[in-house]
């Protein structure tokens, strides 16, 4: 359970954005937005880096049991 350190917070965060005036909070709203958009755009490339090379190594280890498997089929 939170130890009201959230709340408090939260409550000083909201009189922040209220005494903000419209061009302030208009650019603190773009930047929150830019930097969210970075984010996610990294956590994407990594997660497409990860399954690439996963996909990879499964193709190798795949490929190469059933080499085992045609090598001892046909006698050797």
């Amino acid at each position: 359970m939170p130890n009201g350190s959230y709340i408090l917070n939260d409550m000083k965060f909201d009189e922040h954005i209220k005494a903000m005036g419209d061009r302030e909070l208009s650019e603190f709203t773009a930047r929150l937005a830019y930097s969210s958009s970075i984010r996610i755009s990294s956590l994407e490339s990594k997660n497409k880096k990860f399954m690439a090379a996963s996909g990879g190594a499964g193709a190798v280890i795949t490929a190469t049991i059933i080499g085992i498997i045609e090598y001892f089929r046909r006698g050797g």
